[in-house]
């Protein structure tokens, strides 16, 4: 596929999460457990410990007695860790880093990252808050969710498609030829292909993203692709 040269060259532009993503997250969220902790939750316990029929008495009570320096030292300390803890959880898959130039394109941190040489990339478009890049034959191969703030990350990422004449899309041009799959009544699937989306749709339910993963790529060698909409999978053959 060729494209156009880019309208700028120069070291490349790098679209990150906002900076004040991670110190909030290292910081910010066990400073937030740690005054929960220590502050709020002794007299929130024993406000809640008085209540008539209140289910889980005895842990309000225990909550309400932390008084002495060690206890509120130890409550602190828990609440830390357990901030620090949900703060990284909640950057888990969203420390997206996308590096655009004349070259090439690098996503790191998706849920597919690599690398893949501009000439070779046939769409660039945002599902929903996800960014995915599609390759010749039109397998998506590149993929993640995008950082917060979504809107300016999303601007960021498409000035810099444009930046270097990347076939940037305002949505999937493909949405339109995805149909839902049924086991052995989508017409035009392969074989092996019913297998490989069953295997797919038990490793989604439990939560293993690498072997889901692993399973499209099994999906495109046979000349398919997959995504998923309202927990159903809908599939589409690849253009050559």
């Amino acid at each position: 596929m060729d494209l156009p040269s880019p309208a700028s060259r120069g070291p490349g532009t790098v679209v990150g999460p906002a900076r004040w993503l991670l110190p909030c997250a290292l910081a910010g969220a066990p400073l937030l457990g740690a005054v929960l902790a220590g502050w709020a939750l002794p007299p929130l316990g024993r406000w809640l410990s008085g209540l008539p029929a209140l289910p889980f008495r005895i842990v309000f009570r225990l909550l309400g007695g932390i008084d002495a320096w060690w206890e509120v030292a130890l409550a602190v300390l828990a609440g830390a860790g357990i901030g620090l803890v949900l703060g990284l959880s909640a950057l888990e898959g969203r420390v997206l880093r996308l590096t655009v130039d004349a070259e090439r394109l690098r996503l790191e941190g998706g849920t597919r990252d690599g690398a893949v040489p501009r000439a070779e990339v046939s769409a660039v478009f945002l599902d929903g808050d996800r960014l995915v890049v599609l390759g010749p034959d039109s397998f998506p191969v590149l993929h993640g969710p995008l950082p917060p703030p979504r809107t300016a990350t999303a601007d960021r990422l498409a000035e810099s498609a444009r930046r270097y004449a990347l076939p940037w899309r305002e949505a999937d041009p493909y949405a339109t030829e995805y149909r839902r799959w049924e086991h052995g009544r989508t017409p035009g699937l392969p074989p092996g292909a019913d297998t490989l989306l069953d295997a797919r749709r038990t490793a989604l339910e439990r939560k293993a993203v690498r072997e889901a993963g692993s399973l499209e790529l099994a999906l495109g060698e046979h000349g398919w692709t997959v995504r998923d909409e309202d927990g159903q999978q809908y599939v589409r053959p690849l253009v050559h």
